[in-house]
């Protein structure tokens, strides 16, 4: 609650030209999030119990928000790392498809048959 009267304090002071239907006065929401604020730490006082179990929601609810807020910058670093392991990657697979290229113009298609059958022996005689 107190994150929505903080949200309604920014909203009043980015956006004053925004239309409301309904208006409350600045200090008014301060006051709310100081009560509220109050109401918070004297229920964690009197029932520790509760305040964990909020926090082991919590905890988890912010982790997800904070990944869905910075999931373009998060992408962008997956991207970077894909590319940097990549690269040698791309090399050697690069040369390796030219050798390969070179090696199958020794083979014709009686010979290529022949390949496949001797690459399939294992799986085939089980």
């Amino acid at each position: 609650m107190a994150l929505f009267g903080i949200g309604n304090l920014l909203l009043k002071l980015k956006r004053r030209k925004l239309p409301r239907p309904e208006r409350a006065r600045g200090m008014i929401v301060v006051a709310a999030i100081v009560l509220v604020s109050a109401a918070f730490y004297g229920n964690m006082l009197l029932n520790p119990g509760s305040f964990f179990t909020f926090i082991r929601y919590l905890v988890p609810a912010l982790l997800f928000a904070g990944l869905m807020l910075n999931r373009a910058n998060i992408v962008m670093s997956l991207i970077e790392i894909v590319n940097y392991f990549y690269g040698p990657l791309k090399r050697k697979a690069i040369s390796a498809a030219v050798i390969w290229k070179n090696c199958s113009k020794k083979f014709t298609n009686r010979n290529w048959c022949f390949l496949q059958k001797a690459m399939m022996w294992p799986y085939l005689t089980r």
